[in-house]
């Protein structure tokens, strides 16, 4: 299982990036956390977790009259590459790190996920 955290973090997708340089074009996500659980089965498929949040989404040097901007930002997946598309990980079942002795803990560098 391969496991990536990050909290109070800020994320720029873009070109000329980071998002302070004045040729930036992109998006940018502020006060940004995540956590990505990606897991090898034993029956040849892969499992993956995400659940990420972020304070707000900007655009960032893009043209004018093109508006991109959300605040309070939530995102929970997931999913495996089973062919059914039916079959995911039971994240609170299969591990016990989590409270109550349920579900999987990620670090994020700021606490769990």
């Amino acid at each position: 299982m391969l496991q990536v955290g990050a909290s109070d973090v800020t994320i720029f997708a873009g070109i000329s990036g980071p998002a302070s340089n004045s040729n930036a074009k992109g998006i940018q996500l502020s006060n940004a956390a995540f956590a990505l659980a990606l897991i090898y089965g034993g029956d040849g498929n892969t499992y993956y977790g995400l659940q990420a949040s972020a304070d707000s989404l900007a655009a960032v040097g893009l043209p004018a009259g093109f508006n991109v901007s959300g605040s309070n930002l939530y995102v929970a997946i997931n999913g495996s590459n089973n062919s059914s598309g039916t079959v995911v990980a039971n994240f609170d079942s299969s591990f016990t790190s989590g409270a109550g002795g349920k579900g999987l803990l990620v670090s994020t560098g700021g606490g769990n996920m």
